[in-house]
């Protein structure tokens, strides 16, 4: 089978959708023909050694861009190609506010055959008119995708017929194999991630200060993209938060690692890549406001998690008792998480994608 996939960017740490699409491409590159399609300029940042874009079976195609006038010159590269599956993610990075998207699902006449696959990704958070974008696509698709349990559920009634969920894979143990020391673990706290206004900032930092309160000497460690951190300590109380530039995976494993607590401002259906991601580092995670749709889906190994009524004292006596002794205190959390890993392995999520397109042959 060929796969040809696309997602505008192709693993620089910029887009989470990207980053997913190369693992998943690397992934399904062991066993199919896989091509990936993506901006020229747009990869190998050092975050992502061993590049898995040099995996048996995946070939990458640089694009000059995915604005509207490059629907040509895709169209053109699709005929060349000739393969059995066309599998657009959307939105990503790099569509930005381009039709280009809705026009190739306009033009797939011209697949010669293939098969048309769309992922929706960010569903209920999107832009009422990428709403609009989605559903048109996936009205046009074969098959429709989504990594969000609260997604599928309220899309049941709309797409069923062709709806499949799929949970986003865990990729960082793919990408960061060398081996870790045992670290010694620091007062402090981690979060990581992409800067989103959908990120609950604002309970984050009032439950981390909080926490400071009843753990005096307790720091955070807060590792974004540069250039993110002035505006969030325009809008937050960030005392005793130190910014760090987003950095490759073995030095980003060392802070985690030397950390008591990953702590996720936002529930575990809404932007997971970094949640999921973490699961790949020995440090509990601390996430808030998971969905009904996901703890049915993940239950029993969701990360500890505050509901909207728990007290900050809750989180801060769990950080206590990783300071009194972290391996005996962290080793059920771990556990959990372990298992979860292994649920959301890359090398499973791929499987459940060969599914799909195997059952539009």
């Amino acid at each position: 089978m060929r796969i040809l996939l696309t997602a505008g960017r192709c693993g620089d740490g910029t887009c989470g959708v990207a980053d997913h699409t190369l693992f998943l491409a690397a992934q399904l590159a062991k066993i199919e023909q896989v091509g990936l399609m993506y901006k020229r300029g747009t990869r190998n940042l050092p975050a992502y050694e061993p590049s898995p874009g040099d995996a048996n079976g995946l070939t990458l195609h640089p694009m000059d861009g995915f604005g509207a006038k490059y629907l040509k010159p895709l169209l053109a590269r699709i005929s060349e190609l000739k393969p059995d599956i066309v599998h657009l993610q959307y939105p990503a990075a790099e569509y930005r506010f381009s039709l280009l998207p809705l026009s190739l699902a306009g033009k797939r006449v011209l697949f010669k055959g293939a098969k048309f696959v769309v992922t929706l990704h960010e569903y209920h958070a999107a832009h009422p008119l990428r709403k609009l974008a989605a559903d048109r696509l996936a009205r046009a698709a074969d098959a429709v995708i989504t990594p969000s349990a609260e997604d599928y559920e309220a899309l049941q009634g709309r797409y069923s017929k062709k709806l499949h969920y799929i949970p986003d894979g865990e990729f960082f143990s793919l990408a960061d194999v060398k081996p870790e020391a045992k670290r010694e673990r620091r007062k402090q706290l981690i979060h990581f991630g992409l800067p989103s206004k959908t990120k609950d900032f604002p309970r984050m930092f009032a439950l981390y200060h909080s926490m400071r309160e009843l753990l005096p000497g307790l720091t955070m460690k807060f590792v974004t993209p540069a250039g993110a951190e002035t505006r969030l300590q325009q809008h937050y109380n960030t005392e005793g938060v130190e910014f760090i530039p987003t950095q490759p995976l073995p030095a980003l494993r060392a802070l985690a690692e030397e950390s008591l607590l990953a702590l996720f401002p936002f529930s575990f259906d809404t932007h997971r890549s970094s949640l999921i991601n973490a699961l790949s580092f020995r440090t509990p995670i601390l996430c808030f406001g998971v969905h009904p749709a996901v703890v049915r889906q993940f239950a029993p190994d969701l990360p500890y998690s505050l509901e909207s009524g728990d007290s900050p004292e809750k989180a801060a006596a769990f950080l206590i008792r990783l300071c009194d002794g972290f391996e005996d205190a962290a080793a059920s959390r771990l556990a959990h998480q372990a298992r979860l890993k292994a649920r959301l392995s890359m090398a499973r999520i791929a499987a459940s994608h060969r599914s799909v397109y195997n059952s539009l042959a």
